[in-house]
């Protein structure tokens, strides 16, 4: 079968050709993963003051979940990533404006390259 210019004709692979792993397999890992947790856990290898077995993290999360301190505490820690993010975000803005638009932020360019011994074009 040939195409063009007596090139073989190139065949699309569909999404669970071959050459990547479906999505039965790629659960495999995560699967053996959290079923050895619990194996560690059941026969006492992995005392349950260091990390609790997936068993027992299920049934806190499910009483959490019915008693509505998970969401709560979910919608503060989400409050927290945002505000961090916020401050994050200025402090990165504003440190770029000052390096880009100052002699200031040019002379510590300058001087980092020197410093660390790159070439001020690479700066």
């Amino acid at each position: 079968m040939t195409k063009g210019r007596g090139s073989p004709a190139i065949q699309r692979r569909g999404p669970f050709s071959c050459s990547k792993p479906t999505l039965p397999v790629r659960w495999i890992s995560p699967v053996a993963l959290v079923l050895l947790w619990q194996l560690a856990s059941s026969t006492g290898v992995l005392a349950p003051e260091k990390l609790a077995s997936p068993l027992t993290v299920a049934q806190s999360a499910a009483e959490l979940i019915a008693d509505g301190q998970l969401i709560d505490a979910f919608l503060v820690s989400l409050g927290r990533v945002f505000f961090a993010f916020l401050i994050g975000g200025t402090v990165g803005v504003v440190l770029g404006l000052v390096s880009g638009l100052s002699r200031w932020g040019e002379t510590l360019r300058i001087h980092r390259s020197r410093c660390c011994g790159r070439s001020r074009t690479s700066a």
